[in-house]
């Protein structure tokens, strides 16, 4: 007798039953900061312009990388995989996943901004964090439309 096909990752608890029409993979040379750094307490003018300054720089990024791949507007719920690429010689290190989730808050909504994303709630994406050492500091898009 076969084991059942398991439905969900049983790492990351991705839905395996969403077939993926179309995949995307592209970088930015734009680390998405920590949320140490752009979400502190103080919530004062510096923060806030912190915030405002990265969701500015990814989303023209974005716009820039979505124009040269074609990718159209989003209109249906889609998996988006983001990885911080950190360059241990440039002062880089592993991050704890609240401040890597955190952090990566306005390139999501950058996303949303260039329509790449529909919206970030949960009934539009489907989203998964993760990091990794490279020679170049940057992130890895993953963006795959789900059926």
């Amino acid at each position: 007798m076969r084991a059942p096909t398991p439905t969900t990752c049983p790492y990351c608890l991705a839905d395996l039953t969403r077939e993926v029409t179309h995949r995307w993979d592209f970088y930015l040379p734009l680390e998405p900061p920590s949320q140490n750094y752009v979400g502190k307490n103080s919530g004062g003018w510096t923060e806030r312009n912190r915030y405002k300054k990265f969701r500015t720089d990814f989303a023209l990024l974005l716009q820039n990388k979505k124009n040269e791949l074609k990718i159209p507007d989003a209109q249906e719920k889609r998996r988006v995989i983001l990885t911080r690429l950190y360059a241990p010689s440039k002062h880089g290190r592993p991050r704890d996943r609240a401040n890597i989730v955190g952090g990566a808050k306005m390139l999501v909504d950058a996303m949303v901004e260039v329509k790449l994303l529909v919206d970030d709630a949960e009934e539009w994406l489907d989203d998964y964090y993760r990091q990794l050492p490279c020679v170049e500091s940057g992130v890895r898009i993953q963006l795959e439309v789900l059926r």
